[in-house]
């Protein structure tokens, strides 16, 4: 059955642009309007799943009219478009509308979004995580330097020094990613002190994923406790996403675009715990009653707040466009599956990753010198046989 879709716009030619976008796809009905008061009609009258609406209109502008949708008719998605969204209005726009989109209109924009919208569809059934979500002072929006990185690489002739130029309009960022390249974690020979030579050991998939992670965490990083949280995350998000690429090349060769997807997982597989900080006392509490009752710390999340930082991570993902086989393993990531030997992909990967990086006093270096037939199985073996040797030797300490 198609869905509907309504646009509130006042220009004329925005109307015959759509209509001509559409003009072959069955999937969706459109309907068009300018006025404030014929919408609340076609709201009643038909089923909208999705409404687009100018920021600037006439009488009330989008992010009003939204609002207003979004109290009255709070299953209908809403999209707010721009030409240009200024930045003071940000926050109320990501309070008012589940998506932003900038003018001028293209096809691949709107399939975008759609895709996109069709992605949450799964995630705003689940109220348990939409009271949460709902229940945020403030909905952290993606970085104006990500929206520039973004527009940048959808353009198949940008030059690599045109992306390291976007990336450094953010220092704090630039300095980070010179930091990871030339960590240990990536054994070069020679020190890289250029942006556009970073940009292009990392890749532009990786890159985008690692400003997303930086932004969030330079916005909630305000006192000594939070950084070091902070730090352990980028580190942890940072180790297994290392390790599960060094695992993948192992097993498979240079499976590149596997590799990428699995640094990307293994890095934004714990993104939630940082937007959970919009929620007052968000780790103190959690972390408080992971002591108490000595259980998993997404346990304690679910007891305190009805889901878990991987849902609430995996919606703000999809809600910024990140692949839906990224946003799904998020989702998945703290739910108790048996890793399954019997295929191989980077879910895998990044499960057995996570695994190694939890063992102590076990590096980059200890995984790059395995020697392995190198299967899931093999993997899981020797992992548990790192893992009783672990255990044996704090047994041991604890005699003496």
């Amino acid at each position: 059955m198609a869905k509907n879709i309504l646009f509130i716009d006042d220009e004329p030619e925005i109307g015959n642009l759509l209509l001509e976008i559409f003009e072959d796809n069955k999937l969706y009905n459109l309907f068009f309007t300018s006025d404030p008061g014929e919408l609340f009609s076609v709201l009643d009258k038909n089923e909208i799943y999705v409404v687009f609406a100018d920021l600037h209109m006439p009488e009330k502008n989008g992010i009003e009219l939204l609002e207003l949708i979004r109290e009255k008719y709070p299953q209908t998605y809403r999209v707010l478009f721009s030409s240009n969204l200024e930045r003071n209005l940000s926050a109320e726009a990501s309070r008012a509308a589940h998506l932003t989109l900038l003018k001028p209109f293209d096809k691949r924009k709107i399939e975008d979004i759609l895709k996109r919208i069709d992605i949450l569809t799964k995630y705003l059934s689940d109220t348990s995580l939409m009271a949460v979500i709902n229940g945020m002072s403030e909905l952290p929006t993606i970085p104006d330097t990500y929206v520039k990185l973004d527009k940048a690489l959808s353009q198949e002739d940008m030059s690599l020094m045109k992306i390291a130029e976007i990336i450094s309009q953010d220092i704090s960022f630039t300095t980070k990613i010179l930091k990871i390249v030339n960590s240990s974690f990536f054994g070069l020979a020679k020190q890289i002190s250029d942006p556009s030579q970073a940009v292009s050991f990392l890749g532009r998939n990786i890159l985008k994923s690692l400003l997303l992670f930086h932004h969030l965490s330079v916005k909630y990083c305000i006192n000594k406790d939070l950084h070091r949280y902070f730090e352990e995350m980028w580190n942890h998000g940072n180790k297994v996403g290392r390790f599960a690429k060094e695992i993948i090349r192992k097993t498979l060769g240079n499976e590149i675009e596997m590799m990428d997807d699995a640094y990307i997982a293994g890095l934004l597989h714990d993104i939630g715990k940082i937007v959970f900080m919009e929620i007052k006392d968000y780790p103190e509490r959690v972390i408080e009653l992971m002591k108490q009752e000595n259980i998993r710390y997404s346990i304690a999340e679910k007891h305190l707040y009805g889901t878990s930082h991987a849902e609430v991570g995996a919606y703000f993902l999809a809600l910024w466009g990140m692949p839906e086989r990224i946003v799904e393993f998020v989702y998945n990531h703290k739910k108790a599956v048996e890793i399954n030997t019997a295929h191989f992909n980077f879910e895998i990967a990044v499960n057995i990753a996570n695994l190694f990086a939890d063992l102590p006093e076990f590096d980059f270096q200890n995984l790059r010198d395995i020697r392995l037939s190198a299967t899931p199985k093999d993997w899981l073996e020797y992992y548990n046989k790192l893992k009783e040797e672990s255990l044996q030797k704090n047994n041991n300490e604890k005699e003496f």
